[in-house]
């Protein structure tokens, strides 16, 4: 529920540019090596692209790269989750046409790689999400990097995704164990 609702907060607040511009302007903002003492990971952002997280009074989770619109982003979590959901949320909106998996590594944690083909019912355009969550650490943290882009961007976009992916790495607390 906890990844579901975290999920939920980086979603832009609406469709005007006005409101995704004022999210915009008050949210955290990264680029290039990303460190997150809390959740503890660091990844690196792409040259040219920035990442956004909440407020500075909310708690650091990750951050998005927002692309064209509202439904063509990449999402970097890392999250307390006490009751493990083992798929990524389907967007409301959405009809799935199909969902792939393999498993993969994240940071050096098992992981599984969940590709999953949908359509927008309002406008009808084909989406690709592609979603990198580990299963529970030992730390009780689960990690996630999602993308959801258009059928048309999903190449490119997907290049972005793992490169990020390929940077993650997991830090440990002075003394803790492997």
């Amino acid at each position: 529920m906890l990844t579901l609702f975290l999920f939920l907060c980086f979603l832009p607040l609406g469709n005007d540019p006005a409101e995704q511009h004022d999210y915009m302007s008050y949210a955290r903002k990264y680029q290039g090596n990303y460190v997150n003492g809390d959740y503890r990971y660091a990844v690196t952002i792409p040259s040219g692209l920035v990442g956004a997280g909440g407020d500075a009074h909310a708690p650091d989770h990750g951050f998005r790269i927002d692309f064209s619109d509202d439904s063509d982003y990449i999402l970097v979590d890392g999250s307390f989750d006490v009751l493990e959901f083992d798929d990524p949320p389907i967007p409301e909106g959405f009809t799935v046409l199909e969902t792939r998996q393999t498993k993969t590594k994240l940071g050096g944690i098992d992981a599984v790689n969940v590709w999953r083909s949908m359509k927008n019912q309002s406008n009808g355009i084909l989406y690709i999400l592609i979603d990198v969550r580990t299963k529970r650490h030992i730390r009780d943290i689960r990690y996630s990097v999602t993308l959801h882009a258009p059928e048309k961007y999903f190449r490119e976009r997907a290049n972005v995704l793992y490169s990020i992916v390929d940077s993650f790495v997991c830090l440990k607390k002075k003394g803790e164990a492997n």
